[in-house]
């Protein structure tokens, strides 16, 4: 099973915008260009981060710069800002046969686990600042 890869699509543009928007213009030509996709992808993605605060992007060629400190942004924040409105790890079956016993109880027996798992994810995503990142990425990049 695979989830969404836009966080991991996020992180590297963000870390890629950290790295570069105080040597270089960090358009979405530029990021796309480490990623190897096409720069609409990383438009709509800047879209939701300059939406949530993160990020700011001038039109045309100004490019994208982090405008939230970034010891202030968690991977929840990131995470937040570019998943589609259902941020849920797991989908509830909602289709069942309610007069079958398993059809009548099985999402009783289910979300609290899936609920419990949703709030770890969230709470391990808070923990990670994105300044980690950062920091671990300058550690490599001498």
């Amino acid at each position: 099973m695979q989830f969404s890869s836009k966080l991991t699509i996020t992180l590297h543009i963000l870390l890629t915008i950290y790295k570069f928007q105080n040597v270089d213009k960090v358009t979405s030509t530029y990021i796309a260009e480490s990623l190897t996709t096409n720069p609409v992808i990383i438009r709509n993605i800047l879209g939701k981060l300059k939406k949530s605060g993160i990020i700011s992007v001038e039109a045309g060629v100004g490019g994208a710069k982090i405008i939230k400190n970034i010891e202030d942004i968690s991977l929840l924040d990131i995470f937040l800002a570019i998943e589609d409105d259902n941020k849920k790890l797991f989908l509830s079956h909602d289709n069942v046969n309610t007069d079958c016993p398993v059809g009548a109880n099985v999402k009783d027996v289910i979300n609290p686990i899936f609920n419990e798992i949703q709030i770890d994810f969230e709470n391990s995503l808070r923990k990670i600042k994105f300044s980690s990142l950062c920091y671990d990425l300058d550690k490599r990049i001498k």
